[in-house]
């Protein structure tokens, strides 16, 4: 007799749930294989690349060898374009102001000697025709040179007070700024702004009695020019003044040239930034070209992606560029400025080996506006579909 089992249908739950747990495992990787396909599209069509935030960078240099006696700004300072970072010393210039003042002196004693010949020339007449048109002409020459004479003292004045002023109003600053930190008494303070505006009084009026007198010294020029004697002047009259008048022009180029020194006494920031270093010290001494402080502009100039020669061929192409910062967050669209005709040597902190150099292409791209030098940022390109 044949042995009989009964069977049982199991309910409809229980085998759904059986067929689930054999199916899971295909379903999970089925999954995973359809997102990586879709990122493999995504990233057909968004490549990305590394870029640094660059801006503007400026070295202060000395124009000459010299002492530095101030340095007015610190460490990570914000300056303004034209804002003076130190002084050289100005001794040197001093001595030559100095020296120029006592030639000066020398020509004013030669000036007024001639004049005196002029004048016991002319209680010595003999021919008064000839006579007079000569010490006439003397006498208009050496009233030109007298009055370009004065002229040239004045201007050296003012560059001796003009010097001063420098110096005291960058003290002043430098004790103001201390005061604020209760390191300087109030009352030095008062008395460098005391001495600052005194020599800015008499800086303005040496000025103005300079340009009154390059007005009178053209005035002399003009009667001399329209002098016509009434018979020929002796050539003697003219010569006997060029040695003079060689002296004059003489000193005119030296005070120029203490103009000239005068103004590279001040060191100035060439653009607006920040103060990134400060190569010397007060009391230093510093030779013609050496660095004195390097300024970082605050403001993005541009951004420097480094990448591969089929990289730069992706950003050319690209439908558009996003930059991103390092945590994704979007910063605008940029343009590409230039790229590299050759590979370059790319920044230290891009290299993965610290001892090993890198190269790259170098691609230039526009700055967008909120980026902040210095920064790393993502440069998303986005290809066309």
């Amino acid at each position: 007799m044949t042995d009989w089992t009964p069977s049982y249908t199991q309910p409809l739950p229980r085998r759904l749930a059986r067929s689930a747990r054999h199916l899971l495992p295909l379903t999970v990787w089925l999954l995973c294989a359809s997102l990586v396909v879709w990122l493999g599209l995504l990233d057909d069509n968004r490549a990305t690349v590394i870029g640094i935030v660059s801006s503007q960078r400026a070295s202060i240099i000395t124009p000459r060898s010299g002492r530095i006696t101030t340095v007015t700004t610190a460490l990570h300072e914000t300056v303004q374009q034209g804002q003076v970072i130190a002084r050289l010393d100005d001794t040197a210039l001093r001595l030559r102001l100095t020296k120029t003042n006592q030639e000066l002196a020398i020509l004013r004693a030669e000036i007024q000697k001639e004049q005196a010949d002029i004048a016991a020339q002319a209680g010595r007449r003999e021919n008064a025709l000839e006579l007079d048109a000569t010490i006439e002409r003397r006498r208009r020459t050496a009233t030109v040179e007298s009055a370009r004479l004065t002229a040239l003292a004045t201007r050296a004045e003012i560059e001796e007070v003009r010097i001063r002023a420098q110096g005291a109003s960058i003290e002043a600053d430098r004790v103001a700024s201390l005061a604020v930190q209760g390191l300087a008494a109030p009352s030095e303070l008062v008395r460098l702004r005391t001495v600052k505006d005194a020599l800015n009084r008499r800086l303005t009026e040496l000025q103005n009695l300079h340009t009154q007198q390059n007005a009178r010294t053209t005035m002399f020029e003009k009667q001399l020019a329209e002098f016509q004697p009434t018979t020929s002047t002796p050539t003697g009259v003219e010569t006997s003044l060029t040695p003079l008048r060689l002296k004059l022009q003489k000193q005119a180029i030296e005070l120029e040239q203490i103009e000239y020194l005068r103004n590279q006494l001040l060191l100035r920031a060439p653009i607006p930034g920040q103060v990134t270093e400060i190569a010397v010290t007060e009391g230093e001494w510093t030779s013609s070209g050496q660095v004195v402080a390097t300024i970082v502009a605050t403001k993005a100039n541009s951004i420097f992606a480094y990448v591969t020669a089929p990289q730069s061929q992706w950003l050319q192409e690209a439908a558009s560029l996003e930059v991103q910062t390092a945590a994704r967050v979007p910063l605008g669209e940029t343009i590409i400025r230039s790229i590299s005709p050759t590979t370059v040597r790319t920044p230290r902190r891009l290299w993965r080996d610290p001892k090993t150099p890198e190269w790259a292409v170098a691609v230039e791209l526009a700055p967008t506006g909120h980026a902040r030098p210095g920064d790393l940022v993502h440069i998303v390109c986005s290809s066309n579909p």
